[in-house]
């Protein structure tokens, strides 16, 4: 799935159909489509981790030396000459000599030599470990969470969405996308808003430049040339530093092109060495996305995260929608013929090590919305359970001809509720839940190290109010993230050295007490 930008809710299956198939993410009514279109370190790694780093090291080195030389000489040298001569004509010489000498030398040298060293270095690490905890705030659901609202204690950097690129040439500024304040005045302040509770907090914070559906030709044509690309990233920088921005994440999803998309990213580099600089990427499902991944490693060392759009399967490769698979599968799933599906966390890691990208610089996206697979053909019957009927699925030949071609489905469903993911937050979810009175279960899939809702049986669904349609749903089966998914991704993330996670989107995250259980769960 990638982020944003839909003007429209899909309510009939069909307009989900289409959403799906053109591979976009929504935006103010955020459909659930995607694509695998997808579309910095100068290890000027502007991590602000807002760490706190407590890191303790206490050397202490005494030496002690003591020489203590001790030499004590005696010589005694005794000569007793005695002489007698008699001359018994002359008479009698008696001659005696007797010579004593005695020398006493004593030296005695002491040297005492004492060094003490002691270091000691101090930081603290507040986060989690030291990942990136991301969070999405797009401009048309500022009003929904204001500044004030937003869980400073519980993030690292916060990504204001979208500002658009508009000009040619070497001629470049930003402008607003229509869906949030109506103009770059209005925008440019209530930003400033978020930005300076951000800072006051420790927070980092980005601008989000495209999104789905908006500024392909503009980043072409700035990626058109080194020139081009130049001025378009003097301009982005200059404006966004005047704003108070610490760095730029480039999204682009309409006509992308890798190779402009790493022209862009290395001339931002350039222009803004010490921003952080970032660029949110497709799933990667297949071939073109191994290929994307490869241009993208070069420019590594001037990316300070590449952000996956992994919040959603959309399209699965081998079935399509026909198969309920749940958000940001850490675990790929069993397929038949061998192996599993292309799509999870696993897959991705594979995929960028191969490019030669660490997981260091990787960011897991997960969604601050849910899906929801329902009776939406009236049979009584839809999927309680991940990958339900998938083995029937894979018999039937028509699956695989096309998406909406396998006449049985999941139950009788060929795809999640046809409405906009924007209406499945964290407050419906937990109005759900309650209204079931225990029908609607809390269960883990080991398959996908992810957690669901499921309710008793495919024909035993649970009616609770529809947000959407301002009706009633019947539903079988929940995705959403819990503190116990988020455990299970957080100890992933921690053990695969990943940077960390990117949340689409935060105000769909708050519960009824003002609560954002699923943060919480990463930075208590």
């Amino acid at each position: 799935m990638t982020k944003r930008k839909w003007g429209f809710l899909c309510v009939a299956l069909a307009c989900w159909a289409a959403a799906c198939s053109d591979g976009s993410s929504g935006a103010p009514d955020g459909g659930t489509d995607t694509d695998s279109d997808t579309d910095t370190d100068t290890d000027a790694d502007t991590d602000a981790d807002t760490d706190s780093d407590t890191d303790t090291d206490t050397d202490t080195d005494t030496d002690t030396d003591t020489d203590t030389d001790t030499d004590t000489d005696t010589d005694t040298d005794t000569d007793s000459d005695t002489d007698t001569d008699t001359d018994t004509d002359t008479g009698t010489d008696t001659d005696t000599d007797t010579d004593t000498d005695t020398d006493t030398d004593t030296d005695t040298d002491t040297d005492t030599d004492t060094d003490t060293d002691t270091d000691t270095d101090t930081d603290t690490d507040t986060d989690a470990d030291g990942l990136w905890v991301v969070v999405s705030h797009p401009d048309y659901q500022w009003t929904a969470l204001p500044a004030a609202d937003v869980p400073w204690a519980h993030i690292t950097h916060l990504v204001l969405d979208f500002l658009e690129p508009v000009g040619s040439g070497t001629t470049w500024s930003l402008d607003v996308t229509g869906y949030g304040p109506p103009n770059m005045g209005a925008w440019t302040t209530a930003a400033q808003e978020y930005i300076d509770a951000a800072h006051d907090a420790g927070v980092l914070v980005i601008c989000s430049l495209g999104g789905e559906g908006l500024a392909g030709v503009a980043f072409n044509n700035a990626a058109s040339s080194p020139g081009n690309a130049t001025a378009f990233a003097e301009a982005v920088s200059d404006a966004l530093v005047g704003i108070g921005f610490d760095g730029v994440d480039i999204d682009w999803e309409q006509d992308f092109d890798a190779d402009g998309d790493a022209l862009l990213l290395e001339s931002l580099r350039t222009a803004w060495p010490d921003a952080i600089i970032t660029t949110s990427i497709g799933p990667a499902y297949g071939a073109e996305q191994e290929a994307i991944a490869a241009t993208l490693a070069g420019v590594e060392d001037d990316v300070d995260g590449y952000m996956i759009m992994s919040y959603i399967p959309g399209n699965q490769t081998w079935t399509w929608w026909v198969v309920p698979v749940p958000l940001t599968p850490l675990h790929g799933t069993p397929v038949p013929w061998g192996g599993t599906q292309n799509y999870s966390i696993d897959r991705e890691l594979d995929v960028w090590g191969a490019a030669g990208v660490a997981n260091s610089k990787l960011i897991m996206g997960v969604g601050g919305f849910g899906l929801v697979w329902s009776d939406t053909n009236d049979d009584g019957l839809a999927p309680v359970v991940p990958y339900a009927n998938y083995d029937d699925l894979v018999a039937d030949p028509t699956c695989f001809a096309g998406p909406w071609t396998c006449a049985a489905g999941a139950d009788g469903e060929v795809a999640p509720y046809g409405c906009s993911d924007n209406w499945v937050t964290q407050m419906w979810v937990d109005q759900a839940v309650a209204e079931a009175d225990g029908a609607l279960t809390l269960q883990t899939d080991a398959v996908g190290g992810v957690t669901y809702f499921g309710a008793p049986a495919a024909d035993a669904l649970v009616t609770v109010a529809d947000s959407c349609t301002w009706g009633m749903i019947d539903v079988g089966l929940i995705f959403y993230e819990t503190p116990e998914s988020m455990g299970m991704k957080l100890d992933y993330a921690n053990d695969n050295d990943m940077r960390g996670f990117e949340f689409w989107t935060l105000s769909q995250m708050v519960n009824a007490d003002g609560g954002f259980p699923n943060l919480e769960a990463v930075i208590p």
